[in-house]
């Protein structure tokens, strides 16, 4: 006999929708992706950086030696897919690439992981979209304050 109140229910599933994943599933997947993959970003990140301050000139690496000739060198996965001081005519690595690729897709998925759990767990959900949208228009602000317009 029920008591007064209770209802004949079966037990909650903490997976009730099939394809409804785990909080607690996407945020070791994002973990684990981000952690894998981090050492070859920062790498990327930084080579990147002193590219775009073109610290890896090699004229500039000839010429002069030293700290720039370490950049040059240190440059050339990303730049070649090669092992720094290997040629980049006569040798780069297939598999590397992909990698690179695997890389790609892997920060494609622990970025949307983690929109996605920012979404569902930040209060209130519109300063996710505010800090996504500042994302988005900032660099491009950057950029376009740069432009300047051929006179007439």
């Amino acid at each position: 006999m029920l008591r007064r109140g209770a209802r004949n229910r079966p037990p909650a599933r903490p997976n009730a929708h099939p394809m409804k994943l785990s909080p607690r599933l996407l945020r070791r997947v994002h973990l684990l992706l981000g952690c894998f993959f981090a050492p070859l970003l920062i790498y990327y990140m930084l080579s990147g950086l002193w590219q775009s301050y073109g610290l890896d000139d090699r004229k500039k690496a000839q010429a002069e030696g030293g700290i720039s000739a370490v950049f040059v060198s240190a440059s050339a996965p990303h730049k070649h897919l090669t092992f720094p001081g290997a040629s980049s005519k006569t040798s780069w690595s297939e598999p590397y690439r992909w990698f690179v690729a695997a890389m790609v897709a892997g920060l494609a998925v622990t970025l949307v992981l983690g929109i996605y759990i920012a979404f569902t767990t930040f209060r209130p959900w519109w300063g996710v979209a505010l800090a996504i949208g500042l994302g988005i228009a900032f660099p491009i602000l950057l950029l376009w304050s740069s432009v300047r317009t051929a006179a007439p």
